[in-house]
């Protein structure tokens, strides 16, 4: 009996209607990755038939150990009869074929049948005097299981396997084993910790670390009474030692340790096989093979290679599927990505993950160039898109530079190309996130003695804190004026020691080190600054949205000294034109008709603040959707209409800004506390 099943009533009927003497089938694959729980399904229903049904035998038979199709059948022949006969093979088929009672075979693990014609020739030893050629000994079980089910018409197969398995002329079926859901999870610690209470959420998040794999969660919570202490533990390390310190849990019996089931896979796979699942291990996202094959094709593994490849690996339950109606994509499940991780740090696979990352390095460093292309354009929308869906590959980049698994020449250009798309980054992440990542690449900046790219680590971080402030309408805001200033200052002073006097590194440092002076008063200086910022984006080959945003530094800096006509002036005739024709609607375009709503405000032109504002909300909402910037116009929106006396419309805008504002930040509420 299974003293630990939960859930799974569906599946459970689903088999038990294929199961019946009724239904046409005659083999039924209970399907799924390693520790979904097949086997515990499988018995569940098992024992449910027997309980029920006084008229059904039910044969059990673990493929696991099973190594000829002698023992195969002398195993499943002890459970119907129990002396023991010099020919199995036959007695079993006659058996069956005259018995009275419905019969079902479950064969359990059946993929360690369909791998054991791949495995080493047996010691003469261990053959029994009917088998001459053991590497056939897979495909004679298959055989004798097909003319049992043609000899005997009260036998059905239930096979559990993580593999696909065919055996088309039975009527087929198949049920598939999805991982737990947070509820689920929840229903299986209940079992194992039984009267012991424990916090719900925190559940869920185990859970989602568990990847929803029963098997793994159960060896967790039979391991560990402490809930918080295992979340910390399981939270804090990095994957290669959550692995480790899976592994290394004693409590569940029978070898049914995860990482001895992932293994066991493993091995089973061919070299080629091995090589594609360690590198698919590199991708944190949903993949398609095309894809894959884009980014890891090599000389060791061309394209059409790798893709044979997935599709092998998929059938076996390594890489998860997945179909959106118009192509298939693949994932591992979180524990299995782990695995791979570990594994690739043995020597037997140092070049296949070295080769792996240069491929993902140069692939993704491309991939951000590009997009970058396209968010200066009026392509933005796609840009955005293709950011958000691989962020997560992009942030690996920053953990293989900070962790030293980059060369020399791979860090430099990682950092180069990080720092030429601050713009995009600054917009798109989160404000931990980022600095998170360029106070790694600063740091590694140190360690390499790089005193330019240094500078331009600074300036990106600088430029994030400016960013990244919606306190004032008129921004940044005293705090972040400072921490900016910071950075803006330590690089300024890097770049004219070296003399650096081009580039939109040396130009975006001049021009937002002019707004931070600013915001001390230190007008003259600043507007000094923000004219060097100009004149090198004027004389050199930036590109043109560059300028624009310069001439709104220069915007910035007429509205904190309350010269609100020039700094509208210097908007509608310098920036505005710039991006309406270069960008059209895009988050930059945003940002300057948002800006000249507070221009407008100030004035106390509220139709026009309005109209902008509106504009710029319409944008916000349909690009970057719930972001800082949505929440700035939403929040703009609502002063403007108070100032106008329409206080139920301003209520209502209050609101949306501040759900939006608790759906979104990490930061504080910033734009609440204006």
């Amino acid at each position: 009996m299974v003293p630990h099943f939960v859930n799974r009533e569906t599946e459970c009927d689903e088999i038990r209607k294929y199961l019946s003497p009724l239904h046409s089938c005659r083999c039924l694959h209970i399907h799924g990755a390693t520790g979904i729980g097949k086997t515990t399904v499988a018995t569940k229903v098992a024992n449910d038939i027997l309980n029920s049904d006084g008229h059904t035998v039910v044969i059990y038979v673990n493929c696991r150990n099973i190594k000829l199709s002698h023992d195969f059948a002398e195993k499943a022949l002890q459970q119907v009869y129990h002396v023991p006969v010099e020919y199995p093979i036959p007695e079993l088929k006659n058996r069956l074929k005259s018995q009275d009672f419905f019969t079902i075979l479950l064969l359990d693990n059946f993929e360690f049948i369909l791998h054991l014609d791949d495995r080493m020739q047996l010691p003469e030893s261990e053959l029994s005097l009917q088998q001459m050629n053991p590497s056939e000994e897979g495909s004679r079980i298959k055989n004798l299981i097909n003319e049992i089910l043609m000899v005997a018409g009260k036998v059905k197969l239930l096979l559990t396997s993580s593999e696909i398995v065919c055996f088309p002329e039975a009527g087929q079926e198949m049920v598939h084993l999805s991982p737990f859901k947070p509820k689920e999870s929840v229903e299986l610690l209940n079992i194992v910790w039984k009267e012991r209470k424990f916090d719900t959420t925190q559940a869920h998040d185990l859970s989602k670390i568990c990847s929803g794999i029963p098997l793994v969660l159960y060896t967790l919570a039979s391991s560990h009474r402490n809930l918080p202490s295992l979340l910390k533990e399981m939270k804090c390390s990095s994957r290669q030692e959550k692995f480790k310190f899976l592994t290394e849990i004693q409590t569940v019996s029978g070898g049914k340790k995860i990482n001895v089931c992932i293994d066991h896979c493993f091995e089973r796979l061919d070299w080629k096989h091995k090589c594609a699942l360690i590198r698919f291990a590199l991708l944190k996202r949903r993949f398609s093979l095309c894809e894959a094959e884009k980014i890891f094709e090599s000389k060791e593994m061309n394209a059409s290679q790798l893709g044979r490849c997935g599709l092998g690996l998929s059938r076996r339950s390594l890489l998860e599927e997945h179909f959106n109606g118009d192509e298939y994509s693949y994932t591992l499940l979180p524990v299995i990505g782990d695995y791979c991780e570990t594994k690739a740090m043995e020597q037997e696979f140092r070049e296949v993950i070295l080769d792996a990352r240069r491929m993902f390095i140069r692939y993704f460093l491309t991939f951000l160039e590009d997009i970058f292309k396209k968010f200066l354009s009026k392509n933005v929308s796609e840009a955005i898109a293709a950011f958000q869906k691989d962020e997560a590959n992009v942030m690996q980049l920053v953990e293989w530079c900070r962790n030293g698994q980059m060369d020399e020449d791979q860090t430099r250009r990682c950092i180069d190309v990080f720092n030429s798309v601050t713009e995009l980054l600054a917009k798109m992440m989160r404000r931990a996130k980022f600095k998170d990542a360029f106070e790694s690449l600063r740091t590694r900046c140190d360690q390499m003695e790089d005193q330019k790219r240094l500078s331009d680590c600074l300036t990106s971080l600088g430029l994030k804190e400016v960013f990244s402030c919606s306190c004032v309408p008129i921004g940044p805001c005293a705090s972040h004026a400072e921490r900016a200033k910071e950075y803006f200052t330590k690089a300024d002073q890097i770049q004219r020691i070296l003399g650096v006097r081009t580039g939109n590194s040396r130009a975006q440092c001049l021009a937002k080190l002019g707004r931070c002076l600013a915001k001390e008063g230190s007008f003259g200086e600043a507007k000094e600054k923000v004219q060097q910022a100009i004149n090198i984006r004027s004389e050199g080959q930036d590109d043109n949205v560059m300028l624009g945003a310069t001439y709104n530094d220069q915007g910035v800096i007429l509205s904190l000294e309350g010269n609100h006509e020039q700094a509208i002036k210097v908007r509608e005739e310098q920036t505005l034109p710039i991006y309406q024709e270069t960008l059209d609607k895009h988050p930059f375009t945003a940002t300057i008709l948002n800006s000249l709503s507070n221009n407008y405000y100030a004035l106390g032109n509220y139709k026009a603040a309005e109209r902008y504002s509106k504009k710029a909300l319409k944008i916000r909402r349909e690009l970057l959707k719930d972001h800082r910037d949505t929440a700035e116009s939403l929040f703009d929106l609502a002063m403007v209409y108070i100032r106008k006396g329409e206080l139920v419309t301003a209520k209502d805008y209050l609101k949306n800004c501040e759900a939006m504002q608790n759906k979104i930040s990490d930061e504080g509420n910033d734009a609440l506390e204006r």
